[in-house]
């Protein structure tokens, strides 16, 4: 009798294990799980998201960090294979408006491309929304374009 149980009880236990695994597993393929728009609004983007704790989170990070560098002297290796001619002033525009603070507020994905919206506060000026689209490569991802807001 006692074994049938802990057999009963194992097998639930399996099933519970097995079940939750799949659950995870579907909850990363999707990275936005939740949007809000708000009614009337000229922006593209969503007023309200809830990202998915459980996504691939290697493109915002490899985002952060190009946003990190903008500033620096390496603005100009960074951006110049982005947006050619405009990477100056991009570049200049980088360091008149350096940036304090980012976050991300939105992310759309698209087999091998995420665009990742950031709202960016920056030192005389008020916040605004910087794309970065980034493709995924054979090796590792890479920002493929950049599109800041002054």
């Amino acid at each position: 009798m006692i074994m049938k149980r802990l057999i009963k009880y194992s097998i639930i236990l399996i099933s519970i294990a097995i079940l939750c695994s799949l659950v995870l597993f579907m909850l990363r393929q999707h990275t936005v799980l939740f949007t809000l728009n708000e009614a009337g609004s000229a922006s593209e983007d969503p007023a309200f998201v809830v990202f998915n704790p459980f996504r691939d989170r290697t493109p915002e990070k490899i985002a952060e960090n190009f946003m990190q560098q903008l500033p620096s002297a390496h603005c100009m290796e960074l951006v110049a294979p982005l947006r050619g001619d405009y990477a100056k002033h991009i570049c200049s525009q980088e360091q008149q408006f350096v940036s304090k603070h980012f976050r991300l507020t939105n992310r759309k994905d698209a087999g091998n491309l995420v665009e990742l919206s950031f709202e960016v506060e920056r030192v005389n000026s008020p916040a605004s929304i910087s794309r970065l689209t980034l493709q995924q490569g054979a090796r590792a991802w890479k920002v493929v374009d950049y599109q800041p807001v002054y």
